[in-house]
C-alpha cells in the first residue's frame, strides 16, 4: 500500500514538474519563432529560417506554436502580428505539417484574412498535401474573381496530384485567362501535370 502511494506520488510530481518546465518552455518558443520571422538578413546574406526553427526544439513543439499562431493572428494585417503569420503559414507548408492542412483550408476562402495571406495558404496546402486538398484547390481556381495570386498558388499545387481532373480545369482556366502572366502560370502547370501524368501511366 505504501509503495502504492509512493509510486502515485512521484507521478504527481512527475508531471507537475512537466507541466512547470513545459509553461516555462513555450512562451519563450513562441518568442524565439518571432525573433526569427522579423529578423532582415543582410543582401546576400542566406538565412534559412525554417533551419533556424526547427532547431530550436521539438519539431511538435515548434508546429504546435506555428498553428497556434494561425489561429491568433489570423485577421493581422501591416503588423508585427501579420508578419508573424506569413511566417506560420509558410514555414507550416515548408514542413509539410499535416495537422494544419485543416486550419489551413479554412483561411483560404476566408476574405477577411489578408490576400497575400490566402496566397501563401494555397502554397502551403500544395507542399502538404496536395491531393487530399485538391477539392479545395480546385474551388480556389474556380474563383475568377479572387485574388489572381491564390488562383496561381492553387495550380501550382495542382500539378503535383497527377489528377486527369485537376488537368482538364487547369486547361480550360488557361483558355479562359486573360492575363497574360496568369495564363502562361496556369499553361505551365499544365504541362508539369500532363508530364507527371503521362510518367504515372
Amino acid at each position: 500500500m505504501k509503495r502504492t502511494l509512493i509510486s502515485a506520488v512521484a507521478l504527481s510530481l512527475m508531471l507537475a514538474m512537466c507541466l512547470a518546465v513545459r509553461s516555462q518552455t513555450d512562451p519563450d518558443l513562441e518568442r524565439k519563432i518571432e525573433q526569427i520571422f522579423l529578423y532582415q538578413a543582410r543582401e546576400g546574406v542566406s538565412y534559412d529560417k525554417k533551419a533556424r526553427i526547427e532547431a530550436l526544439g521539438n519539431t511538435e513543439e515548434v508546429k504546435a506554436i506555428l498553428l497556434k499562431m494561425l489561429t491568433k493572428h489570423k485577421y493581422a494585417f501591416r503588423s508585427l502580428e501579420s508578419r508573424y503569420l506569413a511566417g506560420a503559414t509558410w514555414i507550416l507548408g515548408e514542413m509539410k505539417a499535416k495537422q494544419a492542412a485543416e486550419p489551413l483550408s479554412q483561411l483560404l476562402f476566408d476574405q477577411k484574412v489578408h490576400e497575400n495571406i490566402r496566397t501563401r495558404v494555397a502554397r502551403s496546402l500544395g507542399q502538404i498535401d496536395p491531393v487530399g486538398s485538391k477539392p479545395l484547390l480546385l474551388k480556389a481556381l474556380a474563383n475568377t474573381t479572387d485574388y489572381f495570386g491564390v488562383r496561381v498558388e492553387a495550380a501550382e499545387a495542382l500539378a503535383k496530384t497527377k489528377d486527369p481532373q485537376a488537368l482538364k480545369a487547369l486547361e480550360r482556366y488557361s483558355r479562359a485567362e486573360r492575363d497574360p502572366v496568369v495564363r502562361q502560370k496556369f499553361e505551365t502547370a499544365a504541362k508539369e501535370l500532363r508530364a507527371r501524368i503521362q510518367t504515372a501511366q
